[in-house]
């Protein structure tokens, strides 16, 4: 960066000729009010004289240091020959002195104004870079939802499916079972759909997605073939089932599943009428059931009947409990390669009732509306992160590791496993040992 290219430092009169005319009547007022008999200060040793280029180069490089101590040298060296000739002779290399201070200045100020053209240069590669990092963001989100858009019309999966889970159980949600609805159509191309609610001999509609027409408020259990079979064998029946079963049936139902509840039998139904073609296969039915299946369990946790909001709270539920949503969560790995993650918190030896009921108070308000947590006899708490992989399971880890850093009563207590993915059915001794 040039002298001409500096910018004009703070303190400054607005040009570099002005300054030096201000500093040099400045130095010349002092100099004759103060020592008139010593034009120049020679006598002292530096001569104040020294600022003008020492100011002058510093500011604004080599070349106003060297003419402002040029110019000193000039009109001293004049005035002296006039006034104090011997001085002259007695002190020749002050007047050499003066321009050197200038250049002296000038080249520290080359220096610094390097590093500033530097740093600016750094800046303004890093700004253009951002700009095109900016933009190639922009052109994959649209590329994103171009690709979402096209998926769509081959009925694939585009939702987060573990986002709409937890979607199910947030506070202010509304009543599970349309939403659920919904998330079938979502994930499953499901597009006419009921769940009925099972009072004997009479199905009573629910909740319906869908053409209403198709779908009537009340059937007969026993004139739905599809449906009388899938509640007597607790299991789902598809529309190829029925016909095999009974070959004069003309229903046009394609698929009815119960309510999957942990004990006694169904209470409600869920009937399929219509589905995207490309989505009518075993694999598809299979998330259905899986879907289901884990909204059932958490309603039946949460003390839902369908027709309830859910509240808010943490689920910490017992060993059993944890380990059946864990082999549940194996299956959902296993068919749909839907991970979920298993995370282990546990005292060092010696730690009391306090800290162990303490461990539990802070795990607790880390859990997500799907998250299961137990608390097992010796202290240590297991946490089943529902379709988490191991990067969101790390992120709990440290979360809860940092809350327990600063708990005075927790502090250098406790010790944390890595997350493992659910891949494989648990069975309880993994639990135990798991826990132990």
């Amino acid at each position: 960066m040039s002298s001409a290219d500096s910018p004009v430092p703070r303190f400054s009169l607005g040009r570099p000729w002005l300054d030096a005319l201000t500093v040099g009547i400045g130095l010349a007022v002092l100099n004759l009010i103060i020592s008139r008999q010593d034009p120049g200060w020679l006598e002292l040793n530096p001569s104040p004289w020294v600022l003008l280029p020492l100011v002058c180069g510093a500011r604004y490089g080599f070349r106003w240091g060297f003419l402002s101590g040029a110019a000193a040298s000039l009109g001293l060296l004049a005035i002296l020959l006039i006034t104090h000739r011997e001085m002259v002779a007695a002190h020749p290399l002050f007047f050499l002195a003066l321009p050197t201070v200038g250049l002296l200045a000038g080249e520290a100020h080359a220096l610094f104004a390097g590093k500033l053209a530097e740093r600016d240069d750094a800046v303004e590669v890093l700004t253009v870079q951002r700009d095109h990092l900016g933009a190639d963001l922009e052109v994959a989100e649209d590329a994103r939802f171009e690709l979402q858009e096209r998926l769509a019309l081959l009925n694939a999966d585009t939702a987060s499916l573990d986002q709409q889970l937890r979607g199910l159980f947030e506070p202010g949600a509304g009543p599970v079972f349309p939403h659920l609805l919904r998330l079938l159509r979502d994930t499953a191309g499901v597009t006419d759909a009921a769940l009925y609610q099972i009072n004997g001999g009479t199905l009573t509609l629910q909740s319906l997605i869908g053409v209403a027409d198709a779908l009537p408020a009340t059937l007969s259990l026993a004139e739905t073939e599809i449906a009388h079979l899938a509640v007597t064998r607790q299991s789902l029946v598809t529309c190829r089932q029925v016909w095999s079963t009974v070959p004069a049936q003309s229903s046009p139902w394609l698929a009815a599943l119960p309510w999957p509840i942990a004990s006694g039998p169904a209470r409600s139904l869920l009937l399929i009428h219509r589905m995207n073609f490309q989505a009518v296969n075993w694999r598809t039915f299979s998330r259905i059931q899986m879907i289901c299946r884990w909204v059932a369990q958490f309603m039946e946790l949460r003390g839902l009947d369908g027709t309830t909001e859910p509240t808010a709270g943490p689920l910490v539920v017992s060993p059993e409990i944890l380990r059946r949503a864990s082999n549940d969560a194996a299956a959902a790995h296993r068919e749909h390669s839907l991970p979920s993650t298993t995370v282990h918190f546990r005292l060092a030896s010696g730690s009391t009732q306090e800290q162990a009921a303490r461990l539990g108070m802070l795990v607790a308000p880390q859990l997500r509306t799907t998250d299961l947590a137990t608390q097992h006899p010796d202290g240590s708490v297991e946490v089943l992160l529902s379709f988490d992989g191991a990067r969101d399971a790390e992120r709990f880890h440290q979360r809860v590791l940092g809350l327990a850093a600063r708990d005075a009563l927790l502090q250098g207590r406790l010790l944390a496993e890595p997350g493992a993915e659910t891949s494989t059915p648990s069975s309880p001794a993994d639990t135990d040992r798991a826990a132990a």
